[in-house]
């Protein structure tokens, strides 16, 4: 079993034992109903949303964590906190593609080295989905911006 699937039972686990439904935790924690169920399933790929449920549930990871990375990562960079950061300032005014969002991060050092631009994507992803940030699909390719 993954890193990601075991935090993400446990934190199913912890808020079951709260007495909280799926559709209870949405507005209390403040993510998305895929998102809950991608962070309880272990597929969820953004970092910030375990972090964020499992404070929210009362749910240590760094004691349900059997790798280190996990923490170490999430501890030193925020990665969707970091691209709320490009969102304060004129970056997005200009849409621009998921690569472009993880060089500027990554110039920035707002990300570790090995986040891929699909990792960004699915932060950028999840951003859309919470309405803080909106997606040009026209021509299949999807370009962000505010």
């Amino acid at each position: 079993m993954t890193t990601r699937k075991i935090i993400g039972a446990k934190i199913k686990t912890r808020r079951e034992a709260m007495g909280y439904l799926l559709k209870d935790i949405v507005p209390l924690v403040g993510i998305s109903l895929s998102s809950v169920k991608g962070v309880e399933s272990g597929t969820a790929k953004d970092i910030d949303l375990y972090l964020k449920y499992a404070e929210f549930v009362k749910c240590s990871i760094d004691l349900i964590c059997e790798k280190n990375d996990f923490i170490k990562n999430s501890k030193t960079y925020k990665p969707t906190d970091a691209v709320r950061t490009l969102l304060k300032d004129s970056f997005f005014d200009i849409p621009k593609f998921a690569f472009e969002v993880r060089d500027k991060l990554l110039s920035l050092d707002l990300i570790d080295e090995n986040a891929s631009s699909s990792y960004v994507s699915n932060i950028l992803t999840n951003l859309e989905e919470q309405g803080e940030i909106n997606v040009d699909r026209s021509n299949k390719i999807h370009k962000y911006y505010k």
